[in-house]
């Protein structure tokens, strides 16, 4: 029997020191534990004169120097090889970190320690009240925040904080005392471990995985006399529940779980929400619709059922849709305890298994709160009814080019076929077909519902969009006629300005890619007929659409005054092993050291971060977002970086990520390919090279109203 490509882990829970909770999964072959430490309290549980508090703590305990007075637990984690990252959402906060084995129990307990006792200092409070500004006024109109303004139309106006409480300098600023005396109030009422759930994927056997888990619980202090209970207070409306949903964005029903809601059940609502985008309710879905996706507990809502549908959706048909889906909902909800699958499985096409299993640990902790909802106001099951609606507005979606086929034109493509190495990474891919296209300087438009239609055959696609073009994968033992399915119906259209954070934008950039189309597949003989499909597909496009990038964006009426702008300082070089190497190492060493300097020294902005773009060419990039005086902060990341280089890079070995699933392990070699390399540098002997940083140094500018350019 072939070996399945995302295997179902094995998984212990634990009732841990003080009332705290413990789950731990384990895969041998992992080279990063992933961690996910957990408070049972967001920013609907906040004190109502201070919006933004819960946020205000998550980054006072994370970039709070420890106790020796280095640094914070984000640049500490840096150091060590690893990443930390934190989410204050609607009913949790959460602090997650990948490290190596090595290190991880050490930096575990650091955290658990800075969580548990946080030294609220004010100098870091006011630094981070600047940093949450900047952070608002970077994202106050991305579509993430949009959304959340769009569910908070739908929650009771008794509930104070029913909207996304992200705070900024005007609900944060002011009198400094009386908000530290607000944050140690908050801490000791919520960050205690009748509140803290924790869970750790790792390569150990779960008895030592789950003494760490002891251990760490112990630093908490039991709940307080005076702890508000652990139900989550009523937040939805009864007169209204219908909004419409933000511009642009698609079709949502929120179903608010029922409660209690047993772990078991829980389980198995999550199975369908799986089930659901591997295509089981095609047969149900309205007629106008041109792909959906359904959530348990999406971030902002994590009290609900999500799904969203994206194309037409007639009233008449919605409703239609509701009944069917809220009777599969109950039915799943009711079955028997017993019913549930052990373990824990990562969902289908997974590439990283930290970020899949702190989504599970965030809904694992959430369970918590609806267990103790049981005498709270909340339905008893779900019903047509009982649905909230973010109704879509109409809007003009990027048309498809429709320039007629040049059956003549000349279309030079690149070809690889074969697994380099591929199996060295996942022994599963051995007998598993792939295909994989690239398209320059365009996106794909496909057919509608196209992705659940192939994971109903046992395909799974894959898909990527870059500033240079977009990509394409299928995996499985029909992967070929399912890319030349896709192909054949999908339709160019030109490449979106994706809405994101401008320097996100440009660290796009740091990353080469063909100008012409390419094609990687398992085996050569199925070259020709994907080859046949590249060319068909890429014919329909003008020759010049392959010449040139997008068009930047104009000015929009919602961007900030003054602009928002992105400074990257990037480093090229021609991408020989040791320089890719070098700039690994460069980008390991660099970081938490960056980021102290740009973020909490010179005060640059929000983001202050270093990124390798790896292949031949190879790149590194230095990068902030200030809406500061953009020539001043462009100084000072150039002196900032020079100060680092001088300093040199120490021979210590780089620890390049390792694709942790099989999914991975493909993307990571294709984008290899495609930047011009034949190895991903993880398979790579780790060679010396010298420390000059002699190579081609460029400024590169974005700002928010599309204006792109470089400089030396």
């Amino acid at each position: 029997m072939a070996r399945p490509l995302l295997p179902r882990l094995p998984l212990t829970r634990r009732a841990l020191a003080n009332g705290a909770q413990g789950m731990v999964a384990r895969d041998r072959s992992l080279t990063n534990g992933h961690l996910c430490i957990t408070i049972a309290a967001g920013y609907l549980d906040e004190p109502v004169a201070w919006p933004g508090l819960a946020h205000l703590l998550e980054h006072a305990i994370t970039t709070t120097p420890l106790a020796d007075g280095s640094h914070g637990l984000v640049m500490w984690c840096a150091e060590q090889g690893g990443t930390l990252n934190a989410r204050t959402d609607d009913y949790l906060t959460d602090i997650h970190v990948s490290l190596p084995p090595p290190v991880l129990a050490d930096v575990a307990h650091h955290i658990a320690a800075q969580m548990a006792a946080p030294t609220l200092r004010t100098d870091v409070l006011a630094r981070e009240i600047a940093a949450i500004d900047a952070e608002w006024r970077a994202r106050k109109h991305s579509a993430g925040l949009q959304r959340l303004k769009a569910i908070a139309a739908l929650a009771s106006p008794r509930q104070f904080g029913s909207g996304c409480r992200h705070g900024n300098a005007a609900t944060l600023g002011g009198n400094i005392e009386a908000l530290r005396e607000a944050l140690v109030r908050f801490h000791r009422r919520h960050f205690h471990a009748g509140r803290l759930s924790m869970a750790l994927l790792g390569p150990w056997e779960h008895r030592r995985m789950l003494d760490l888990l002891e251990g760490m619980a112990a630093r908490f202090s039991p709940a307080p006399d005076d702890a508000p209970p652990l139900a989550m207070m009523p937040r939805w409306r009864t007169d209204r529940r219908a909004a419409p949903a933000p511009d642009g964005a698609p079709t949502t029903l929120l179903w608010p779980l029922p409660a209690p809601l047993s772990q078991a059940r829980w389980a198995r609502l999550a199975e369908l929400a799986h089930a659901m985008n591997q295509g089981e309710c095609l047969a149900h879905l309205p007629a106008g619709v041109s792909d959906y996706r359904a959530t348990l507990s999406p971030s902002g809502a994590m009290d609900t059922f999500c799904m969203t549908l994206e194309g037409r959706v007639p009233p008449a048909d919605g409703e239609r849709f509701a009944t069917w889906l809220s009777g599969r909902l109950n039915a799943l909800a009711k079955a028997p305890d017993s019913a549930s699958s052990p373990g824990w499985q990562p969902p289908s096409g997974t590439l990283k298994l930290g970020p899949a299993w702190f989504d599970w640990a965030r809904q694992q902790a959430l369970a918590t709160r609806l267990t103790a909802c049981n005498g709270q106001a909340r339905p008893a099951a779900f019903t047509p009814s009982g649905a909230y609606w973010l109704t879509a507005t109409r809007r003009d979606r990027t048309r498809p080019v429709t320039e007629p086929t040049n059956d003549t034109l000349p279309v030079e493509r690149q070809h690889w076929s074969g697994v380099y190495g591929v199996c060295h990474d996942a022994a599963a891919l051995a007998n598993t077909p792939w295909a994989a296209c690239f398209f320059p300087h365009m996106a794909l438009c496909l057919a509608p519902l196209a992705t659940q239609r192939l994971a109903q055959a046992g395909i799974t696609l894959l898909r990527g969009e870059w500033g240079q073009g977009s990509w394409l994968m299928t995996v499985g033992n029909d992967a070929v006629s399912g890319m030349l399915r896709t192909l054949a119906h999908a339709q160019p259209v030109p490449a979106e300005t994706p809405n994101t954070l401008l320097a996100q934008r440009l660290l796009q950039r740091l990353t080469t890619a063909p100008d012409r189309p390419a094609i990687w597949t398992s085996h050569a003989a199925a070259l020709p007929s994907l080859d046949e499909a590249v060319v068909t597909l890429a014919r329909r496009v003008a020759a010049r659409f392959w010449t040139r990038s997008p068009t930047p964006r104009s000015a929009s009426p919602t961007d900030d005054a003054p602009l928002s702008v992105a400074i990257m300082r990037m480093l090229r070089l021609p991408g020989t092993p040791e320089q890719r190497w070098q700039l690994a190492r460069a980008e390991q060493q660099h970081r938490a050291a960056f980021f102290r300097q740009a973020r909490e020294v010179a005060a640059l902005g929000y983001v202050a971060a270093v990124r390798c773009g790896d292949g031949a060419p190879c790149s590194l990039g230095y990068v902030v977002q200030t809406t500061g005086e953009a020539d001043a902060a462009a100084r000072a990341v150039r002196t900032i970086t020079q100060a680092l280089w001088d300093v040199g890079i120490a021979p210590s070995r780089a620890t390049p990520a390792t694709p942790e699933t099989a999914f991975a392990a493909l993307v990571s070699q294709w984008q290899c390919l495609l930047s011009g390399a034949d190895t991903p540098l993880h398979r790579l002997p780790d060679t010396a090279a010298s420390n000059s940083a002699a190579g081609r140094w460029h400024t590169h500018w974005l700002d928010s109203a599309g204006r792109y350019w470089i400089s030396d």
